[in-house]
């Protein structure tokens, strides 16, 4: 079901070299007075049965762009 503000990927390892997952990654608009407007992001999960959390801002003009910080930090853990 959608909710407004939250993403959900998961994903189960079916052959032994498959990484699962299960992320979610919220988001909200943010206003700061010296940046202007930009989005801040809180992704939290499991990876292969560790969990972990991490939270991410970009700016307006590059929040477009978000899947690309996500997966940088999806590889981290």
């Amino acid at each position: 079901m959608y909710e407004p503000g939250h993403l959900h990927l998961t994903h189960v390892a079916l052959q032994p070299s498959d990484i699962s997952y299960d992320i979610h990654l919220r988001y909200n608009v943010e206003e700061d007075p010296k940046q202007g407007t930009s989005m801040h992001f809180t992704m939290q999960g499991e990876i292969n049965g560790k969990p972990f959390e991490e939270q991410f801002q970009l700016p307006r003009d590059l929040a477009f762009n978000f899947a690309h910080d996500a997966s940088r930090i999806a590889i981290r853990h």
